[in-house]
C-alpha cells in the first residue's frame, strides 16, 4: 500500500513541471498570435508611397471597418510627414485615396472617403479629388450603366453627408473649405448634371458663415480647376500646393488601380445608413500614357503647346525647399 503511494506521488511529481511547461508555452503561443493580429500600424510607412501595399493590408482588414478608418488616417499623415515636393506629395495622396475607396468594404465606403477628406491637407484635396473622379465616382466611368441625375445627386448627397459630419469633429481644421472641396469633386463626378448640383450641396452641408462664399467664388473657381480662393482661406502657406494645370494621379506599379462606379452600395452602421457607392475594380489607366515626372509623382500628359511655345516641364520644389525640410529634420 505504501509503495503504491509512494509511486503514484512520484507520478504527480513527474507530470507537474510537464504540465506547467505546456501550460507556459501555450500561453507564449497564444501571445503570438495576439500580437499577430495587430499589424496594419507595421506597413504605414510602405503604404503611403506604394498602393498596392495599402490595397492588399486594406483586404487584412475588410471585417474591420473601424481598423481600416485608422488605417486610411494614419497613411496619409505618413505622406504628409515625406521629404518631398508639393507635386509629389499631390500623387501619394491622390493614389492612396483611390486605392483607399476601391479595397474598402463595402458598407465602409463612405466613412473611408469622409477619412481622406478629413485627414489629407487642403492644398491636396483638389488632386485627390480629380483622382477620384477618374478612378472612382465618374458617372460616365461604366459606359454598360448609364445612371439617372436623380440617382447621381442621391450619390452626391449620401457622400457629402459622411463627409460633413467627418470634418466638423473636433480636430479637424477649415471644415468650410473641406466640405467644398468634397463638393467640387462630386460636381465634377457628375459631368454637368443634374444643373445645380454644386449650390444644392453646398446649401445642405458647407457651414452657414462660408456658405455664400463657397457658392459665389470657391467653387466656380474649382470648377475651372483654379482653388487660389479656397487655399487662400484656408491659410495655406505659399507654395506648398502643387501645381493642379498638370493634372496628378498616381497608380500603382502595373497601371491597374482600378475604376469603382456610382452603384447601389448599402452602407451600414450607425452613423452612415445609406446607398452611395459600389467598387468594381478594373483597369482605368490600362493602356494609357501614363508618365513618371522627375519627383515621383505619376502625371498624365498634357495636350501639345501650340507652334512657337515651349514645352511646359514638370514641376520642381522651391530653391529654398529642400533649406527648409533639413532645418525642419531633428
Amino acid at each position: 500500500m505504501k509503495k503504491a503511494i509512494v509511486l503514484a506521488m512520484a507520478a504527480l511529481l513527474a507530470a507537474f513541471p510537464a504540465d506547467a511547461a505546456g501550460k507556459k508555452g501555450a500561453k507564449k503561443a497564444s501571445g503570438n498570435q495576439a500580437a499577430k493580429k495587430v499589424t496594419w500600424q507595421d506597413s504605414v510607412a510602405k503604404a503611403a508611397t506604394d498602393p498596392a501595399v495599402l490595397k492588399a493590408e486594406m483586404a487584412k482588414l475588410q471585417s474591420d471597418k473601424a481598423a481600416q478608418v485608422e488605417f486610411v488616417a494614419a497613411v496619409n499623415a505618413a505622406i504628409a510627414a515625406l521629404p518631398e515636393s508639393p507635386q509629389a506629395k499631390a500623387g501619394h495622396f491622390a493614389a492612396a485615396a483611390s486605392a483607399a475607396v476601391a479595397s474598402a468594404s463595402k458598407d465602409n465606403v463612405q466613412a473611408v472617403l469622409a477619412e481622406i477628406y478629413a485627414t489629407v491637407p487642403v492644398e491636396h484635396l483638389p488632386a485627390v479629388g480629380d483622382s477620384l473622379v477618374a478612378t472612382a465616382f465618374g458617372r460616365n466611368n461604366n459606359a454598360a450603366k448609364p445612371y439617372t441625375d436623380a440617382e447621381v445627386q442621391k450619390a452626391a448627397e449620401d457622400g457629402m453627408k459622411a463627409v460633413s459630419q467627418r470634418v466638423s469633429q473636433p480636430g479637424v481644421d477649415n471644415p468650410s473649405q473641406r466640405d467644398a472641396l468634397a463638393i467640387a469633386m462630386f460636381v465634377k463626378a457628375s459631368a454637368g448634371s443634374p444643373e445645380g448640383l454644386g449650390d444644392a450641396l453646398a446649401d445642405k452641408f458647407v457651414p452657414e458663415a462660408d456658405r455664400g462664399v463657397a457658392k459665389d467664388t470657391w467653387l466656380p473657381a474649382a470648377a475651372k480647376n483654379n482653388y487660389d480662393a479656397i487655399n487662400g482661406s484656408a491659410g495655406v502657406e505659399e507654395g506648398a500646393e502643387p501645381d493642379m494645370t498638370r493634372p496628378v494621379f498616381g497608380v500603382d506599379d502595373t497601371g491597374n488601380l482600378g475604376a469603382a462606379v456610382l452603384g447601389d452600395l448599402i452602407m451600414g452602421g450607425e452613423t452612415y445608413q445609406s446607398p452611395v457607392f459600389s467598387v468594381p475594380v478594373d483597369n482605368i489607366f490600362a493602356g494609357s500614357e501614363v508618365t513618371i515626372n522627375d519627383q515621383g509623382a505619376y502625371i498624365i500628359p498634357q495636350p501639345p503647346s501650340a507652334a512657337g511655345e515651349p514645352e511646359p516641364q514638370p514641376p520642381v520644389p522651391p530653391p529654398d525647399y529642400w533649406e527648409r525640410i533639413r532645418r525642419q529634420t531633428p
